[in-house]
């Protein structure tokens, strides 16, 4: 645990122990304190992601491209990050939010989705806990899957077919278990 706040060794080993990247902001999304997860999730060590906008620790493309810093850009108002953010603080309770966005790391772009979590954490400082699930490639499910007509293959990105149940397996973590439904039943049944 990284902080700039004063937090407890307990706090502190707790946050740690969280698998999701989580940040303390403060109302301007200031990053106050960060975990391990974070730390990764940012590309830097912890130390750099401190006292940063969240656009820069999270390398935003729209901070990263433009004389603005974060929060000033065209696209920040409709930041799924930002609002989430400022409705935890103002309603005073946890809220959760979804943001698609495109991070930045060197010379090479990446479309990540994240499931929001934010909640108060100091409402006396106006800090507020904000939890990022990356949903990427859940999210990438939901696009077209190519499936043979036939056999019920899918072809993975690879261009190598596979069966559908392996596919959903490697790319959604889903386990099948598999039955026959009435009307195979009947024909398999005579």
């Amino acid at each position: 645990m990284h902080t700039s706040i004063d937090l407890s060794e307990d706090a502190r080993r707790f946050l740690d122990a969280v698998p999701f990247p989580m940040f303390v902001v403060d109302t301007n999304l200031t990053v106050r304190v960060v975990n391990s997860a974070a730390g990764r999730l940012s590309a830097e060590e912890p130390e750099y992601v401190l006292r940063r906008l969240c656009g820069e620790a999270l390398s935003c493309i729209h901070e990263n491209e433009s004389d603005l810093r974060c929060g000033e850009t065209d696209f920040c108002p409709e930041c799924a990050i930002r609002q989430t953010v400022e409705r935890a603080h103002a309603e005073n309770r946890a809220v959760h939010g979804r943001q698609e966005m495109v991070v930045q790391r060197g010379d090479e772009h990446r479309e990540v989705f994240f499931e929001i979590t934010a909640s108060p954490f100091d409402r006396e400082s106006g800090l507020v806990l904000l939890i990022l699930d990356d949903v990427t490639e859940i999210m990438s499910l939901r696009r077209i899957v190519p499936i043979c007509a036939s056999c019920k293959k899918v072809r993975s990105d690879r261009e190598f077919w596979e069966q559908v149940e392996l596919f959903f397996t490697r790319y959604a973590n889903v386990e099948f278990t598999h039955g026959l439904c009435p009307e195979c039943a009947l024909k398999y049944d005579r």
